[in-house]
């Protein structure tokens, strides 16, 4: 009688990164066990290019699919295992109702965009906003806090996403 051995069945123990934008391609790296010779990636069902395969990582690069979390498949000899990826819809900033801030803080600004549905913070330079209301995903006021005069970097935290804007440049001069 003959006996099949079978390899062990992959484990995946980390994704970096575990989220990307949707509409972008980066490499994502996987870490895990036996997962030497991956025969396939699937991504929500749908094929992923892969290579750089060892017994501990895998990297592949995400097919375009539209936001939401999508299942990771990695099939091995050993069998499939699986994980999570989430496509998020980026930020988009395409106007702000002011680029003059007081130094003292308390300037009411407005940025008009895509994507401010679910923010969780808001900050210019590193310093939370006094205040901030989402008007809707694609607009949203706050209130900016005191700061040194200058070029200002606001940064708006959406959930998994962080984007930075400097355009128009936001600047204090008292």
């Amino acid at each position: 009688a003959l006996i099949a051995v079978l390899p062990p069945a992959p484990t995946i123990t980390g994704l970096s990164p575990d989220a990307v934008e949707q509409g972008y391609t980066p490499v994502v790296n996987v870490t895990g066990t036996e997962l030497s010779g991956v025969s396939s990636i699937l991504v929500g069902g749908v094929s992923a290019t892969f290579s750089n395969n060892t017994a501990t990582s895998v990297r592949f690069t995400p097919p375009l699919l539209t936001a939401g979390a999508r299942t990771v498949e990695i099939t091995t000899p050993g069998g499939t295992a699986s994980t999570t990826l989430t496509y998020y819809t980026g930020i988009t900033v395409t106007g702000l109702s002011t680029i003059d801030l007081s130094s003292a803080g308390g300037t009411s600004v407005t940025l008009t965009g895509t994507g401010f549905g679910g923010m969780s913070s808001i900050s210019v330079n590193g310093v939370a906003a006094t205040s901030f209301i989402v008007h809707s995903n694609t607009s949203l006021t706050f209130v900016a806090p005191a700061g040194t005069p200058g070029v200002a970097t606001v940064e708006v935290l959406i959930i998994l996403l962080e984007s930075k804007f400097n355009h128009p440049p936001l600047t204090s001069a008292d």
